[in-house]
Protein backbone atom coordinates (compact mmCIF):
# COMPACT_ATOMS: atom_id res chain seq x y z
CA UNK A 1 0.00 0.00 0.00
CA UNK A 2 1.39 3.40 -1.00
CA UNK A 3 1.11 6.08 1.69
CA UNK A 4 2.16 9.48 0.36
CA UNK A 5 1.70 11.11 3.79
CA UNK A 6 4.91 9.36 4.87
CA UNK A 7 6.72 12.00 2.80
CA UNK A 8 5.26 14.72 5.01
CA UNK A 9 6.37 12.86 8.14
CA UNK A 10 9.88 12.44 6.74
CA UNK A 11 10.08 16.12 5.82
CA UNK A 12 9.11 17.06 9.39
CA UNK A 13 12.23 15.22 10.59
CA UNK A 14 14.67 17.00 8.26
CA UNK A 15 17.11 19.65 9.34
CA UNK A 16 16.17 23.27 8.71
CA UNK A 17 19.42 23.58 6.73
CA UNK A 18 17.89 21.51 3.91
CA UNK A 19 16.09 23.73 1.42
CA UNK A 20 15.57 21.56 -1.68
CA UNK A 21 13.72 18.26 -2.03
CA UNK A 22 14.04 16.36 -5.31
CA UNK A 23 11.56 13.68 -6.41
CA UNK A 24 12.15 11.81 -9.66
CA UNK A 25 9.47 10.01 -11.71
CA UNK A 26 6.68 11.68 -9.74
CA UNK A 27 4.08 10.30 -12.17
CA UNK A 28 4.51 6.87 -10.55
CA UNK A 29 2.87 8.11 -7.33
CA UNK A 30 0.65 11.05 -8.35
CA UNK A 31 -0.71 11.33 -4.81
CA UNK A 32 2.67 12.76 -3.77
CA UNK A 33 1.68 15.99 -5.52
CA UNK A 34 -0.99 16.61 -2.88
CA UNK A 35 1.67 16.34 -0.18
CA UNK A 36 4.00 18.62 -2.14
CA UNK A 37 1.14 21.11 -2.47
CA UNK A 38 0.67 21.12 1.32
CA UNK A 39 4.41 21.48 1.88
CA UNK A 40 4.63 24.43 -0.53
CA UNK A 41 2.19 26.33 1.70
CA UNK A 42 4.30 25.57 4.76
CA UNK A 43 7.09 27.39 2.89
CA UNK A 44 9.88 25.22 4.34
CA UNK A 45 11.19 23.56 1.18
CA UNK A 46 11.51 24.07 -2.52
CA UNK A 47 10.82 21.08 -4.72
CA UNK A 48 12.36 19.82 -7.95
CA UNK A 49 9.94 17.28 -9.40
CA UNK A 50 10.78 15.32 -12.52
CA UNK A 51 8.82 12.86 -14.56
CA UNK A 52 8.64 11.35 -17.96
CA UNK A 53 4.89 11.33 -18.57
CA UNK A 54 2.67 14.30 -17.81
CA UNK A 55 -0.17 12.45 -19.58
CA UNK A 56 -0.22 9.85 -16.81
CA UNK A 57 -0.59 12.60 -14.24
CA UNK A 58 -3.32 14.42 -16.16
CA UNK A 59 -5.22 11.23 -16.91
CA UNK A 60 -5.15 10.24 -13.24
CA UNK A 61 -6.56 13.59 -12.12
CA UNK A 62 -3.41 14.44 -10.18
CA UNK A 63 -2.84 17.81 -8.55
CA UNK A 64 -0.79 19.60 -11.21
CA UNK A 65 0.22 22.41 -8.84
CA UNK A 66 -1.13 25.07 -11.20
CA UNK A 67 0.00 28.51 -10.12
CA UNK A 68 2.37 27.00 -7.55
CA UNK A 69 5.10 25.60 -9.75
CA UNK A 70 7.28 26.50 -12.70
CA UNK A 71 7.48 24.03 -15.57
CA UNK A 72 10.73 23.35 -17.38
CA UNK A 73 11.21 21.01 -20.31
CA UNK A 74 14.47 19.17 -20.83
CA UNK A 75 15.60 18.72 -24.40
CA UNK A 76 18.59 16.98 -26.00
CA UNK A 77 21.87 18.82 -25.64
CA UNK A 78 22.82 21.64 -28.01
CA UNK A 79 26.14 22.11 -29.77
CA UNK A 80 27.01 24.82 -27.25
CA UNK A 81 26.49 22.43 -24.33
CA UNK A 82 28.50 19.65 -25.99
CA UNK A 83 31.33 22.02 -26.89
CA UNK A 84 34.48 20.78 -28.62
CA UNK A 85 33.21 17.19 -28.75
CA UNK A 86 30.26 18.19 -30.99
CA UNK A 87 30.18 16.34 -34.31
CA UNK A 88 27.42 17.51 -36.67
CA UNK A 89 27.28 14.27 -38.68
CA UNK A 90 27.02 12.18 -35.52
CA UNK A 91 24.42 14.52 -34.02
CA UNK A 92 22.28 14.26 -37.16
CA UNK A 93 22.56 10.48 -37.22
CA UNK A 94 22.27 9.67 -33.52
CA UNK A 95 20.83 12.75 -31.84
CA UNK A 96 22.21 14.43 -28.75
CA UNK A 97 20.57 12.71 -25.81
CA UNK A 98 22.89 13.08 -22.79
CA UNK A 99 22.94 9.31 -22.20
CA UNK A 100 24.65 8.56 -25.51
CA UNK A 101 27.52 11.03 -25.17
CA UNK A 102 30.66 9.07 -24.43
CA UNK A 103 28.87 5.73 -24.86
CA UNK A 104 30.60 3.10 -27.00
CA UNK A 105 29.35 3.30 -30.59
CA UNK A 106 28.23 -0.36 -30.51
CA UNK A 107 26.06 0.35 -27.46
CA UNK A 108 24.55 3.55 -28.87
CA UNK A 109 22.61 1.65 -31.54
CA UNK A 110 21.25 -0.81 -28.99
CA UNK A 111 20.41 2.00 -26.57
CA UNK A 112 18.52 4.03 -29.19
CA UNK A 113 16.68 0.95 -30.43
CA UNK A 114 15.61 0.14 -26.86
CA UNK A 115 14.66 3.77 -26.24
CA UNK A 116 12.47 3.83 -29.37
CA UNK A 117 10.82 0.51 -28.56
CA UNK A 118 10.04 1.64 -25.03
CA UNK A 119 8.63 4.90 -26.34
CA UNK A 120 6.48 3.06 -28.87
CA UNK A 121 5.16 0.68 -26.25
CA UNK A 122 4.69 3.06 -23.32
CA UNK A 123 3.77 6.34 -24.92
CA UNK A 124 2.09 5.35 -28.17
CA UNK A 125 0.67 1.85 -27.96
CA UNK A 126 -0.44 1.79 -24.32
CA UNK A 127 -1.75 5.34 -24.50
CA UNK A 128 -3.46 4.43 -27.79
CA UNK A 129 -2.41 7.69 -29.36
CA UNK A 130 -2.41 6.20 -32.85
CA UNK A 131 -5.08 4.12 -34.50
CA UNK A 132 -2.67 2.33 -36.84
CA UNK A 133 0.48 1.49 -34.91
CA UNK A 134 2.20 -0.69 -37.56
CA UNK A 135 2.92 2.06 -40.11
CA UNK A 136 4.17 4.30 -37.32
CA UNK A 137 6.43 1.57 -35.93
CA UNK A 138 7.87 0.99 -39.41
CA UNK A 139 8.43 4.74 -39.77
CA UNK A 140 10.33 4.89 -36.48
CA UNK A 141 12.72 1.96 -37.08
CA UNK A 142 16.29 2.90 -36.39
CA UNK A 143 18.93 1.91 -38.88
CA UNK A 144 22.36 2.68 -37.53
CA UNK A 145 25.68 2.06 -39.20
Amino acid sequence: MIRPQILSQQLDQLSSAIKWISIDEVQRIPELLNVVHQEIFKNRFQFALTGSSARKLKRGGANLLAGRALVYHLFPLTHLEIGEAFDLEEALQLGTLPQILGMERALVGRFLQSYAQTYLREEILLEQLLRKIRPFRAFCRLRLK
